[in-house]
């Protein structure tokens, strides 16, 4: 008689809490797959950003400088002079998404959240300084607007940067105690060097594609004119810049692959 009373009056409390749990556990399983889904999403784009980014400066370095130069300097500077604005915002928005896409990813996976990025500092200048490196990339601009905002994005990154590892310092000192730690932090290191460097790179670039359309405009090609000695300074001037950038590429490619097979 008790046991029916009990079970009377406990079996609907039982039968409610079964439910609320199976509701939670549904929800958990809801977010974990959420967060899983876009951890997958950021993940894909930040490989498919790297190989577009890298593979373009390799690209150039391998494949078309030496293409051109025994093209002759009529093709060259017709090509140059409409390639590199479109090479620029290729390049550009896969630096923008390897970038930001790699900023997500670490948030996600040491603090579960993309919160910081617009309540900090740090988060605030990184997306500032993307931001603009968009508008230098899709607006049409003049060569002096565009380095005023290239300085000005480079400070806002650079800013973000130091914001970043001084708001972390503590916990960077215990991440490179493991060898994952240490190639996680060289490949973002190299990356940024990369990042800031392509600013340089990319205004050289503006500058080759409006020295080859001064060129053209005269309608002759003259080896001995001023315009063109300054094709050819600039030329090499790009040269010079895309050997670090390769190396420090070839540095960030190695230290991704190890930390894919290092122990955290």
């Amino acid at each position: 008689m008790v046991f029916a009373i009990a079970f009377q009056i406990f079996s609907p409390l039982y039968r409610d809490f079964y439910w609320w749990k199976t509701f939670i556990s549904v929800e958990i399983f809801r977010i974990a797959m959420t967060t899983q889904l876009i951890l997958s999403l950021f993940s894909f784009i930040h490989v498919t950003s790297v190989v577009v980014w890298i593979g373009s400066h390799f690209f150039q370095l391998f494949t078309l400088d030496p293409s051109l130069r025994r093209a002759g300097h009529g093709v060259e500077i017709s090509l140059l002079s409409r390639l590199f604005p479109r090479f620029n915002q290729v390049t550009g928005l896969a630096a923008i998404l390897t970038l930001s896409s790699g900023t997500g990813l670490a948030m996600l996976k040491t603090q579960g959240s993309l919160t910081p990025l617009i309540t900090s500092a740090w988060g605030l200048s990184l997306i500032t300084g993307l931001i603009l490196v968009l508008v230098i990339l899709l607006v049409h601009l003049k060569p002096g607007q565009i380095r005023i905002l290239s300085n000005i994005s480079m400070a806002a990154l650079i800013a973000s940067l130091l914001l970043a590892v001084e708001r972390t310092a503590g916990e960077l000192s215990v991440f490179v105690r493991t060898w994952w730690g240490i190639s996680i932090m060289v490949g973002a290191i190299f990356g940024m060097a990369i990042f800031l460097l392509g600013f340089i790179i990319g205004q050289t670039r503006v500058m080759i594609a409006l020295q080859c359309q001064s060129i053209l405009s005269k309608g002759q090609m003259d080896e001995t004119a001023e315009e063109f000695k300054k094709f050819r300074a600039l030329r090499r001037r790009l040269y010079l810049l895309t050997i670090p950038e390769n190396i420090f590429t070839i540095v960030v490619l190695a230290a991704m692959i190890s930390s894919r097979y290092l122990p955290a």
